[in-house]
């Protein structure tokens, strides 16, 4: 029987946190969580985003569509905002509590994170995922920042509502030269 555990995998989940430091440094399992949540919050960005370009696609774009994209891209800015007060959260720890385990980490970085550099890629910025990524995460989201980015089919959706808004101007003013 499904269970709240279950369907969650709870289980596993709470399974993912493994502190380097010896002896374990108490504010390192805190660094580890709020890493660990950005990075399921970015998955549902990534999910958010790719729901959208797949309605941005259509043609046409019927205003229900239109709703739906709103309403994604709204829910991906909420997320963004509970992200930035995540990292209220990892301020509570002292610099030098940071530095305690800091060493352990080097040279790995929050910058590496795959899906930070698809959510850039998607939000246009190509060509910023090579920074500080390693050679193999870089060539695996090269063939990714070919695809659509959501600058793309927005600019096509503003060009035919223009389009659109500029032949009902005309025809509303000119309607003697409308057939």
């Amino acid at each position: 029987q499904l269970t709240y555990g279950s369907y969650l995998r709870v289980e596993d989940l709470l399974s993912l946190q493994h502190p380097h430091k010896r002896p374990e440094h108490p504010d390192e399992l805190l660094f580890i969580i709020t890493h660990q949540a950005f990075e399921l919050w970015f998955k549902q960005i990534l999910h958010e985003l790719g729901s959208v370009l797949t309605l941005m696609e259509r043609d046409p774009l019927e205003d229900r569509d239109l709703s739906t994209i709103v309403h994604r891209i709204d829910r991906v800015v909420t997320i963004q905002r509970l992200l930035v007060d995540q990292i209220n959260v990892l301020e509570t720890m002292t610099p030098l509590d940071f530095l305690d385990f800091r060493d352990l980490l080097f040279p790995s970085s929050g910058f590496q994170s795959l899906q930070f550099r698809l959510i850039e890629i998607r939000a246009v910025a190509r060509g910023l995922h090579l920074v500080l990524m390693d050679k193999a995460q870089a060539r695996g989201i090269d063939a990714i920042a070919q695809t659509t980015m959501l600058l793309w089919p927005v600019g096509k959706y503003v060009a035919q509502m223009a389009v659109t808004m500029g032949r009902a101007h005309f025809r509303a003013h000119h309607p003697q030269r409308c057939v």
